[in-house]
C-alpha cells in the first residue's frame, strides 16, 4: 500500500520555477513519524541508492532583515526535515561510514600521514585518482569521490568563510561533519579558505582559456566550483561502497510530473515563472501541480540531484538536466535567447533553493538564496 504523499518541493529559476515531489508512494519507502509536534518532520527508511542527506539547517531567518524567525509553516529548508545527518567512526578512526548514503569515507585529509595536513598532501586530479585507487585502507576497494558524492558530505549548518576577515582559520564552521578532519590552504599566496577537494567528475566542455575543467568542492565555503583540472593542486577524500550512488533514474508519471525512482523525488516537469525568492516559497507552498497540495521548495543538496553533468550548455545547447524536464532560457545581455547560467553547472537560471547561509564575518550577513 502507498503512503500518501508527504513531501513535495518546487524548484524555482530566475523567472521561473520547477516543482519537485517527495512521494511517499513507493513500497521501498517506510515512513516514521517521530514524536514530534512538527508535523513536515518525517523520518524515511528507505532502500533507494541515492537518498539525499539533509542539509543540517535548523533556523529560519527573515530574508530582508535578517532576523531570526520561527520555521514553522515558513517554507524554509530548516521547516522540512529529510534524511538527518548521521555518521559513524570505525574504530580505527580511520574511515567514516555515512549512515543515510551507504558511502564510506576516509575520515583524514593527511594523505601522506605526516601527522599534520599540508602541502605534501596536495595532489594533482590524476595522482588524487591514483591515491584512492590504490588505497590499502580497512580491506576497502577505493575510489575518487565523484561530485554528487562529495557533495553528499555538505552541511549547511556551516557558515561561509569566503568573507571572513582576518589571517587566522580560528572560529569557522566548516560544512562539514565533525566526524571529518579540516583543511585549510596552506601555499603561499592562496586564502586559508581556498580548500578545493577533488572529484572525479570533468566538465564535459572547457572554460577559462580553453582549460580542461574539474569539478571540486569546498567544504569551508559551502560551494562547488569548476578548476583547472592540469594546473590545480587538491586535497583528497576517498570514498568506498554504493557505487549507484549519484545516479539518477528519471520516470515521466504522465501528469506532469517526473518522478527520480533513484531519490523518491518527484519533480514536476514544467517550469513557470517567480518575482523573487519569497514569491517562489509562496507559490510552491500553494502549489496544485498534479493535484497535489504539499508541494515545497527545494533545498539546495535536492537541487543539486537534478544536475546532469554529462550535459553542459556548451555542448548541448540546453540545461545540464535531463531531457524529460522541460527548462526556460533567459535573454542574455544582447537580448537573444540563452540557456548558459554565466558559471559551469549547468542548471538553468539561477534556481531558487530554500536555504539561507550565514557567512562568517563579525556582523552576520544573508546569502543570496
Amino acid at each position: 500500500m502507498c503512503a500518501f504523499n508527504l513531501w513535495k518541493t518546487e524548484v524555482f529559476r530566475h523567472g521561473v520555477f520547477l516543482p519537485v515531489l517527495l512521494s511517499g508512494c513507493n513500497a521501498d519507502y517506510q515512513p516514521v513519524v517521530p514524536e514530534s509536534t512538527n508535523t513536515n518532520t518525517v523520518v524515511w527508511q528507505t532502500t533507494y541508492a541515492y537518498p539525499i542527506v539533509d542539509t543540517d539547517q535548523n533556523r529560519c531567518y527573515d530574508s530582508e532583515t535578517g532576523v531570526e524567525i520561527r520555521c514553522t509553516g515558513a517554507g524554509y529548508d530548516a521547516d522540512y526535515q529529510g534524511n538527518q545527518p548521521s555518521y559513524t567512526t570505525s574504530s580505527d578512526g580511520r574511515t567514516v561510514l555515512d549512515n543515510v548514503t551507504g558511502l564510506r569515507w576516509t575520515q583524514s585529509t593527511d594523505v601522506n600521514r605526516s601527522g599534520s595536513v599540508d602541502e605534501a598532501d596536495l595532489l594533482s586530479q590524476s595522482a588524487a585518482v591514483h591515491y584512492c585507487q590504490t588505497l590499502r585502507l580497512g580491506g576497502y576497494r577505493w575510489r575518487l569521490p565523484n561530485v554528487k558524492e562529495a557533495y553528499s558530505l555538505m552541511l549547511f549548518s556551516g557558515k561561509d568563510a569566503s568573507t571572513a576577515l582576518g589571517t587566522e582559520p580560528t572560529g569557522l564552521t566548516p560544512f562539514l561533519a565533525p566526524e571529518f578532519d579540516r583543511a585549510f590552504g596552506v601555499r603561499a599566496g592562496e586564502r586559508w579558505m581556498d580548500v578545493p577537494y577533488a572529484t572525479g567528475t570533468l566538465y564535459v566542455s572547457t572554460t577559462m582559456h580553453g582549460d580542461a575543467t574539474l569539478f571540486g568542492v569546498n567544504y569551508l565555503t559551502g560551494r562547488i566550483n569548476g578548476y583547472p583540472a592540469e594546473r590545480t593542486k587538491f586535497y583528497v577524500r576517498c570514498v568506498t561502497g554504493n557505487t549507484l550512488y549519484g545516479q539518477n533514474s528519471f520516470f515521466d508519471n504522465g501528469n506532469g510530473t517526473i518522478t527520480d525512482q533513484a531519490t523518491g523525488l518527484m519533480w514536476a516537469q514544467n517550469d513557470h515563472s517567480s518575482r523573487d525568492w519569497d514569491h517562489a516559497i509562496e507559490i510552491c507552498e500553494s502549489a496544485t501541480t498534479a493535484e497535489h497540495t504539499d508541494w515545497r521548495l527545494p533545498n539546495v543538496k535536492e537541487l543539486q540531484s537534478l544536475v546532469d553533468y554529462t550535459r553542459s550548455p556548451d555542448t548541448d545547447g540546453d540545461a545540464a538536466i535531463d531531457v524529460l524536464f522541460h527548462s526556460t532560457g533567459i535573454l542574455n545581455e544582447a537580448g537573444l535567447p540563452d540557456c548558459r547560467t554565466g558559471d559551469i553547472t549547468g542548471l538553468p537560471p539561477r534556481m531558487w533553493i530554500s536555504k539561507i547561509v550565514a557567512r562568517a564575518e563579525p556582523i552576520s550577513r544573508l546569502a543570496e538564496p
